[in-house]
């Protein structure tokens, strides 16, 4: 029975939770529609400085050689570039 109780907290709790979420996410997109333009592009703007600074951590962490890498892992492996020249961009 006790099972039962526990398991009727974790439903009410997970019930809360998406409606928290829900909620949250309907009252961004109401201050989306109800924006003024100059509102729009301060949070456009915002998103483009938040996604650039993810970018330039992930091309931080991309450049930097692997850490678990063995030490006999010849250099080529562990470069943006393979011995070759720039794998990604087609150039030898």
């Amino acid at each position: 029975m006790a099972a039962l109780g526990r398991e009727a907290r974790d439903a009410r709790e997970l019930g809360r939770e998406a409606a928290q979420k829900l909620d949250t996410e309907l009252t961004r997109r109401e201050r989306e529609l109800t924006a003024s333009p100059e509102e729009r592009m301060d949070a456009t703007l915002g998103e483009i400085a938040a996604s650039d600074q993810e970018f330039d951590e992930l091309s931080r962490t991309v450049g930097q050689p692997r850490s678990d890498a063995p030490a006999d892992t010849p250099p080529h492996v562990n470069d943006r570039e393979g011995p070759e020249g720039d794998a990604r961009s087609g150039v030898t």
